[in-house]
């Protein structure tokens, strides 16, 4: 109220994944007076230059992710940034619920939530390009919400809070980060010991076949007098059944963050062990070609 304020978001395609929800393919700007929406601008990050970096960024904090991106976006374009905000295509899945299909200038039928992925694939199968299929999408949804009745307007809202609190949608103020941290879970009380587990995926690849992936997992635990024995299970399935782009194989960069005291005893797949604050890190590399299923298994 009474200032002005810019807003960074970052719109993510979930079909090829990422540690903040997606390869980032749309940024859209906006600045609000008094409260009120005063401008609306959206860039593909195809036409910035540099920003291949970040786009294929394993960072999963995303406080220090969005302050880079938030660098980067003002040193490329002169225009501040005082939010980052980052959002996938599932979230637009489900807002096109409350919205109705809309119509998009780039394919012939109506989107709705039932066939948003798929139309989205059809586009890139039929046209070679990702733009501006989410970038025209995000517009039309904007301009929908708008239209909307003020009840069905604040159903999306708890509904986009739902989001944050699912981490399937992250802000944080650019001058003081306060969300989407990656920080282990705190003790209620001492002495005690934080056991969590937070699994990690990155798709390396170059197309979209994180789109095709089904993934199931079971986490097991035995506790003893002093230690708790835990065995987690992984099984990731490809189902797409052709190798032609955006579907193929999924090359997968998995990580699994364990509490820093955790001993690992073994993992079925080649990996490599490392440490960062407040975490003990397993790192792998999977690669499931179509119709095919990976199973791990970790032992700690």
């Amino acid at each position: 109220v009474n200032s002005r304020t810019s807003y960074l978001v970052l719109i993510q395609d979930s079909t090829e994944l990422r540690s903040s929800g997606g390869f980032i393919d749309t940024l859209a700007y906006f600045t609000l007076t008094n409260s009120h929406l005063a401008s609306s601008h959206y860039f593909s990050t195809s036409s910035l230059p540099a920003w291949q970096k970040l786009t294929r960024s394993s960072e999963p904090n995303f406080p220090s992710f969005a302050k880079e991106i938030s660098q980067l976006f003002t040193q490329t374009t002169s225009l501040p940034v005082d939010y980052v905000v980052a959002l996938n295509l599932s979230t637009f899945q489900k807002i096109l619920e409350y919205t109705g299909a809309l119509s998009l200038p780039e394919i012939s039928d109506p989107v709705s939530s039932q066939n948003l992925v798929s139309s989205y694939l059809n586009h890139l199968s039929n046209t070679g390009s990702k733009n501006p299929f989410i970038s025209s999408l995000a517009a039309a949804l904007s301009s929908r919400i708008h239209s909307l009745p003020t009840s069905t307007q604040i159903e999306i809202a708890y509904y986009l809070l739902s989001q944050f609190q699912a981490r399937q949608m992250f802000i944080t103020p650019i001058s003081v980060p306060w969300d989407g941290s990656l920080a282990p879970p705190s003790c209620a009380y001492s002495p005690c010991s934080s056991d969590f587990l937070i699994p990690i995926e990155n798709h390396i690849g170059f197309n979209k076949s994180s789109a095709y992936i089904t993934r199931s997992a079971t986490l097991t635990k035995e506790l003893t007098d002093n230690q708790i024995e835990s065995e987690y299970q992984l099984t990731l399935t490809n189902t797409s059944s052709s190798s032609a782009w955006p579907a193929g194989s999924v090359k997968n960069y998995f990580q699994l963050f364990l509490p820093p005291d955790s001993s690992i005893d073994s993992v079925n797949m080649e990996h490599s062990v490392s440490q960062r604050p407040g975490f003990n890190v397993i790192s792998l590399l999977m690669d499931i070609p179509p119709g095919q299923t990976s199973n791990l298994n970790v032992r700690y």
